[in-house]
């Protein structure tokens, strides 16, 4: 049976693929169409949360993606985008907050503990910064910029 031109799933296709090709503003307009007439679906709400940063619009991203914590499964691409639009907005604190619950919920990956490094290390908590970064140095040794990091910050303290 096929869906009504007018059913939000079309809008949601449509702005999906306008993102994919980088045309972001009409990818906005059909993913928003989506949104407005599903905000209960993951899949729209996610899809216009990355549209939302990759315009730099961190606070419709949190907008939009934050209902969806409070879901019986958040996504972990939820808890990141979350994570990144507040460190984007320099609001390390809330940031450290979402990256600690993706890692109890999600487990340890080099993304979430260098992010998690990254706000430690902007709010001038080093022992904190240098422990998160050492973490992902452990699970992946090649990572050039980490380890630089790490190593003058360790000049730098004296370690």
């Amino acid at each position: 049976r096929l869906l009504p031109l007018s059913h939000p799933s079309y809008s949601y296709i449509l702005g999906t693929q306008f993102f994919n090709k980088g045309q972001l503003d009409q990818a906005r307009a059909y993913l928003e169409r989506a949104y407005q007439s599903q905000q209960n679906s993951v899949e729209f709400s996610l899809s216009l949360a990355r549209v939302y940063f990759t315009l730099k619009d961190f606070e419709k991203t949190k907008a939009v993606l934050l209902p969806l914590l409070e879901s019986p499964e958040p996504s972990y691409d939820s808890y990141w985008l979350l994570g990144k639009s507040h460190q984007s907005l320099r609001e390390f604190d809330r940031a450290i907050a979402v990256y600690n619950q993706t890692l109890s919920h999600f487990g340890t990956n080099t993304n979430l503990l260098n992010s998690l490094g990254e706000c430690y290390h902007a709010l001038g908590r080093i022992e904190e910064a240098l422990f998160a970064w050492n973490k992902s140095l452990e699970i992946n040794p090649d990572q050039p910029e980490i380890k630089e990091k790490v190593d003058s910050l360790k000049k730098r303290e004296g370690a």
